[in-house]
């Protein structure tokens, strides 16, 4: 009887020490912007990681302290592994000057590489660097959650003591599955992950519901799941939604405006918040995306606020001076309509 009361304490105190393992990682708890940073080239298309301080401090003096390393703004498929790195080391070296958070994405067609990738991350021991995502593979692209589930957890096994994000991007992707059933299941098996990044707003007339089902979803055990918003325009929604924290590439250039935008919501002053966020939404429509098909004008912002941070790769264009000076006019008209709303 001794025996078997021992052994019936010895697992329960391993299940207990499974739940606390899976409860141990923190989420960021991200109250504010992450810029997902663009990756900086020389004018023959190179790696140019001298104008990583020159970003940083741009981020700074905005008020953005998170950084989203080598995503879809970052041209991440277009880097090659030691061009990863190299970003990644380039951000967290200059991380301590000005007090950023540092979130690596380290997804890639290749597993082996997310995984060298992610080695690569913990190799550089530093407090700085917070939390990892991954988004999905897009050629063979996992066709069901559970296969979503065990990519992602051949990732996120790499770094068993950080906090794991998936990167929801669909329209990028072509995988779209459910947020809430996605998460609900792969938590049982991936101990470190500690939310989404979700940036399938985009198509999905259900993504918005499963958003607020993620929202909403609390485990037996008290797991909930951080919910990390991709869609720079729809802010103000996913505020209201209870929504903290916003991953975007606006937010490069124009964090002041959207740092604008929160204060006034939480302020209560929604009609303020609503006006900025139609300047906010203008300036991607009538200035960045008002370009020629292929060219990248959402990164010509970055050069306009005055930090070269080149052209982007092919497959985009580059843009000509031609496309160069209508941006910048669109930019002084926008400007002028909005009272200078940036300071740049």
């Amino acid at each position: 009887l001794v025996v078997i009361m021992s052994l019936s304490t010895i697992c329960l105190a391993l299940i207990a020490l499974i739940f606390t393992s899976c409860e141990s990682i923190q989420q960021l708890n991200v109250t504010g912007l992450v810029a997902a940073v663009f990756s900086p080239f020389t004018v023959n298309g190179t790696l140019n990681v001298t104008k990583v301080p020159e970003q940083a401090k741009f981020l700074s003096d905005t008020g953005v302290s998170y950084v989203f390393i080598a995503g879809t703004t970052g041209e991440s498929v277009s880097l090659s592994q030691n061009e990863r790195e190299k970003l990644l080391e380039a951000w967290i070296n200059i991380a301590p000057t000005y007090n950023l958070h540092v979130i690596a994405h380290v997804g890639a067609n290749c597993l082996e590489e997310s995984r060298e990738l992610t080695k690569h991350a913990l190799s550089l021991n530093s407090p700085h660097l917070v939390a990892f995502a991954a988004m999905a593979t897009s050629f063979f692209k996992p066709a069901t959650i559970e296969a979503l589930t065990f990519l992602m957890k051949a990732v996120a096994e790499g770094a068993p003591n950080l906090p794991f994000y998936y990167y929801h991007i669909p329209s990028m992707t072509g995988v779209e599955f459910g947020m809430y059933d996605f998460m609900t299941f792969a938590g049982e098996h991936i101990p470190n992950l500690a939310g989404v990044k979700y940036t399938g707003l985009y198509d999905s007339e259900s993504s918005f519901p499963d958003l607020l089902r993620l929202m909403a979803y609390k485990s037996e055990t008290g797991r909930t799941y951080e919910i990390l918003t991709g869609r720079d325009e729809m802010l103000v929604q996913c505020l209201v939604s209870g929504v903290k924290g916003f991953v975007g590439s606006q937010y490069n250039f124009a964090g002041e405006l959207y740092n604008n935008i929160i204060m006034e919501y939480n302020k209560g002053n929604i009609d303020n918040a609503r006006q900025l966020t139609l300047q906010a939404d203008l300036l991607l429509t009538d200035v960045s995306q008002n370009m020629t098909a292929g060219r990248n004008g959402v990164k010509y912002m970055m050069v306009e606020a005055g930090v070269d941070v080149g052209d982007s790769r092919l497959p985009f264009l580059k843009l000509n001076q031609e496309e160069k000076t209508m941006e910048q006019q669109n930019t002084l008209k926008w400007c002028d309509q909005t009272n200078d709303a940036l300071s740049w």
